[in-house]
């Protein structure tokens, strides 16, 4: 209901104009704190506040680390300081903080394949019958299994979301099981890789 007034002071108030706002990319995404406070008042304003505030401390403290083992002879208060201060220069911007969801389902699409190769190597890998850690363990500098499953995966999750078969939000889930599959797949196929007998559940 709250959305409707938003969408009423951007004088969208027909169907048609809304479908035509959200065809060109022109629909305003809702306003938490604005909604909030329509709906609860000051009370409303200050939970979104809080809220946030919870979020961002542990957020915060990990890019701090994050930005540390880049720079690592700066002390973690000023590293962690520095990265408080760009980010809330970059909060003052609604144009950088509407896009934030957009960005995060982006960064988390590029991780997405990785984290299916760690889960994959960690918890299965020997269970399936092949060695985990092959590069460490061989010496090499580079898991082409790994490699290709990422830009694999990547590739087509990409594609999806540009022919607008799937949405961003969406694609993570099936990309991480196309991700593991594939990761497995190769990492059976894969010349040179030992393989080794494959470990029963206890």
């Amino acid at each position: 209901m709250l959305y409707a007034f938003q969408l009423h002071e951007a004088g969208l108030v027909t169907p048609e104009a809304i479908r035509a706002a959200d065809a060109a990319g022109t629909l305003p995404a809702p306003l938490p704190g604005p909604l909030a406070y329509a709906a609860c008042g000051v009370a409303g304003a200050v939970c979104v506040i809080v809220a946030g505030w919870t979020t961002a401390n542990p957020t915060l403290y990990r890019a701090g680390l994050a930005f540390q083992a880049i720079v690592p002879r700066v002390s973690r208060f000023k590293v962690t300081l520095a990265t408080g201060m760009v980010t809330t220069l970059a909060a003052l911007f609604p144009a950088v903080v509407m896009k934030l969801l957009d960005f995060v389902a982006l960064y988390g699409m590029i991780l997405m394949p990785m984290g299916a190769v760690i889960f994959v190597d960690f918890w299965l890998a020997r269970r399936l019958g092949f060695e985990p850690n092959y590069a460490e363990r061989t010496g090499g500098r580079t898991n082409w299994a790994a490699g290709a499953a990422w830009l694999v995966t990547l590739g087509v999750c990409t594609w999806l979301v540009l022919r607008g078969s799937v949405q961003i939000y969406f694609v993570s889930l099936p990309g991480w099981f196309v991700a593991a599959g594939l990761y497995i797949g190769l990492s059976r196929l894969l010349p040179g890789r030992p393989a080794v007998a494959p470990v029963a559940e206890a």
